[in-house]
């Protein structure tokens, strides 16, 4: 079987576990967004990239 095939599956994983490492987890109902255990220490902010 060809890598490519195995490659987004391994991506995937990997990003799972580097984002576990600094406190994230994954939202059950879509594996690509990831929630931080202390978002709720946070604002929420409405800034557009310009004004970072």
């Amino acid at each position: 079987m060809k890598l490519s095939r195995f490659l987004p599956v391994f991506s995937c994983t990997f990003l799972e576990h580097v984002m576990a490492d600094y406190g994230f987890t994954v939202y059950d109902d879509e594996w690509w967004h990831f929630d931080f255990y202390s978002w709720s220490h946070y604002p929420i902010m409405n800034t557009g990239f310009e004004d970072l």
